[in-house]
């Protein structure tokens, strides 16, 4: 018999896998070096529009 709540944790912890595949193969693209990896995060940022959360934190650090 199969325990519905372990098929619903299969299906995310497969999602996740997912996830963290991706980022390995993105990592090893820049060969895990967190400046390469932030440069080429923030170059996505700049290229998509994505706005800069920096600019709208306040002190405490939280956003606006």
């Amino acid at each position: 018999m199969c325990d519905p709540i372990d098929e619903e944790w299969t299906a995310a912890d497969d999602a996740v896998e997912e996830v963290r595949e991706v980022r390995r193969r993105i990592q090893a693209r820049f060969n895990h070096d967190p400046a390469k990896l932030v440069e080429h995060y923030m170059e996505r940022q700049k290229r998509h529009g994505a706005p800069d959360r920096r600019s709208q934190v306040k002190a405490g650090g939280r956003l606006r």
